[in-house]
């Protein structure tokens, strides 16, 4: 079987989008989605422009000023773009991760270590050390 390799760029993204997601709903700031987004991510961040932005666009289509608009489709909004930017990336990242786990790791330890097989052949030297 073949799957594509994840690439460092499948990774950054799944990661931003969930390090994204998680700070929008783990936080113990974050509760009521009346503008705590605005105290989660600094004014510099491409997140805090990009809840900018979506608020400016959608006060623009529902004629009013951008404090009025409604948080919770600025969240909506935000989640859609960021998902949209990760892509199909979260898929490769996960497949991979899996199969390397299940090929390469031992399946007795709860924690990642060579499996017994690849252990013995580095220590006997078949990968040509």
């Amino acid at each position: 079987m073949r799957l594509a390799k994840a690439t460092g760029k499948d990774i950054e993204k799944t990661k931003d989008f969930l390090q994204f997601m998680e700070r929008l709903f783990d936080s113990r700031q974050f509760r009521n989605c009346e503008g705590d987004w605005e105290s989660q991510f600094g004014k510099e961040t491409d997140e805090y422009k990009m809840f900018k932005s979506i608020q400016k666009d959608l006060s623009f289509e529902e004629g009013c000023e951008p404090e009025k608009v409604d948080d919770r489709l600025v969240v909506y909004e935000a989640i859609v773009r960021m998902y949209k930017r990760c892509d199909l990336h979260w898929n490769r990242v996960v497949w991979a991760a899996d199969i390397l786990i299940d090929n390469c790791c031992d399946p007795c330890k709860n924690y990642l270590d060579w499996h017994p097989y690849i252990e013995r052949a580095m220590d006997n030297g078949y990968f040509g050390e």
